[in-house]
C-alpha cells in the first residue's frame, strides 16, 4: 500500500507499507527455512514532471521486523535503516490514472540489501 502528496511539481513524500508474506527454501543443514518481512518506508520523492514519462526518485527511512523460521527455531529482528527508488509514471487517463514502475533498494542485514521491482496503475486526486 502507497500514499503520498506532492507539495509542487518537483517534491513530496510517500509512505507505504511493506508486507513479503512467507518465502520458504530448502537449505541443506537446516532444512526447510521461511522468512517473512514488513514493515514500512516514508521517502522524499523528487520528481520532473514536464517530462513524458513523467521521472521520479525517493530517499528515505525504512523500519521491518523480520521473522525466520528453520530447523525447529525461530528468531525475530527489528531492521530499520536507508531506502531508495527511481520510477516513472506515463498518464494514461489526463493526470488521474497513470500506469507507475519503479524500482527499490532497502538497506537490510539480514538479506544483504533487498532490491524490488514493481509496475501498476497509480490514482491521483486533486490539482
Amino acid at each position: 500500500m502507497l500514499a503520498g502528496i506532492s507539495f509542487n511539481e518537483f517534491v513530496g513524500i510517500e509512505g507505504s507499507y511493506v508486507d513479503t508474506g512467507e518465502a520458504d527454501d530448502t537449505v541443506p543443514s537446516l532444512g526447510t527455512v521461511t522468512a517473512e518481512m514488513s514493515g514500512y518506508v516514508v521517502s522524499l520523492v523528487l520528481q520532473a514532471e514536464d517530462v513524458i514519462p513523467k521521472l521520479f526518485t525517493k530517499f528515505g527511512y525504512h523500519n521491518s521486523d523480520v521473522d525466520i523460521t528453520g530447523n525447529g527455531q525461530s528468531t525475530s529482528s527489528n531492521e530499520d535503516g536507508f531506502a531508495a527508488a527511481i520510477g516513472f509514471r506515463h498518464d494514461i487517463f489526463y493526470d488521474n490514472l497513470s500506469i507507475r514502475g519503479e524500482v527499490d533498494f532497502v538497506e537490510s542485514d539480514i538479506f544483504e540489501n533487498l532490491w524490488s521491482i514493481g509496475i501498476g496503475l497509480e490514482l491521483s486526486f486533486g490539482d
